[in-house]
């Protein structure tokens, strides 16, 4: 139960880190180790769950990054079980594919130009650890490359 409290606790540290806490399952993760202590370990294991149901739901379906999709002979970098490195990030990667997409995809130049600035600001705010603001501006340099409806 404590191993499953130290995740969630983890996982909830991260959104704090991201600019996006959980306010409410961080008070339920305070009562569900209260629960604990008291060792009323059914009740605090409802807690948990709970609170793991809705950081699911938040985080959506997860990438698969120990063998990546579409990819031949991958080696993963690191050790099992860690964290992987800033190489193998999936918003850095997909910061980089957008980058790419920007020079392949035919748009309007000025939307060409709005996207590659918003690409560059994303860069600096990888760079600063501000990934909220980082995803919300790639979101955007993808949408301006989108492809369009000549109608």
């Amino acid at each position: 139960m404590e191993g499953f409290l130290a995740g969630v606790e983890h996982d909830l540290a991260q959104l704090r880190t991201e600019g996006t806490p959980d306010l409410e399952s961080e008070g339920e993760l305070a009562r569900a180790r209260d629960l604990l202590r008291k060792g009323e370990r059914g009740p605090a294991a409802g807690a948990a769950a709970r609170i793991d149901d809705r950081l699911r739901a938040r985080r959506g379906e997860s990438e698969l990054t120990e063998f990546p999709r579409n990819l031949i002979a991958y080696v993963p970098r690191g050790d099992p079980g860690n964290p992987p490195g800033p190489e193998e990030d999936p918003l850095r990667n997909r910061h980089r594919l957008v980058l790419r997409l920007a020079d392949l995809t035919p748009v309007p130049p000025a939307d060409r130009e709005r996207a590659l600035r918003e690409l560059t600001a994303a860069g600096a705010d990888l760079a600063r650890g501000d990934r909220r603001s980082a995803r919300r501006r790639i979101d955007e340099a993808h949408r301006l490359l989108e492809p369009r409806d000549p109608a």
